[in-house]
């Protein structure tokens, strides 16, 4: 599977890759979030790189409409923060989920109003 690479640096071990189908230009975008857990990246991908991998399992998707977005997850996600402040998983989560609605955006050419 090929798409954008995203890495928080607030949980270092998590590693997602995602993609977009542009269902209407400029009115609805579906962004699917993968998790992936090879450690074993070609090349040190930075967040927005086009990378592929071959482990990756659904995390997410959020359903982009206009101004409206509908997110979906996966029963399996896990929801901590590890208070010994190395990982903050809950943070990396919130960055991915802003980050995949901008893309989302960008990519299905949808203007907010």
């Amino acid at each position: 599977m090929k798409g954008i690479y995203f890495n928080s640096n607030k949980d270092y071990s998590s590693h997602f890759i995602i993609t977009t189908n542009v269902k209407s230009e400029g009115h609805n975008c579906i962004v699917s979030i993968f998790e992936y857990f090879s450690m074993a990246m070609e090349n040190n991908p930075k967040t927005g790189d086009v990378v592929e991998v071959f482990d990756e399992e659904w995390f997410a998707e959020i359903n982009i409409w206009n101004k409206y977005y509908f997110p979906t997850f996966s029963e399996d996600m896990q929801w901590y923060h590890n208070y010994d402040g190395k990982e903050d998983r809950i943070g990396a989560i919130s960055d991915l989920l802003k980050f995949a609605l901008d893309l989302g955006i960008k990519e299905g050419n949808i203007e907010l109003y």
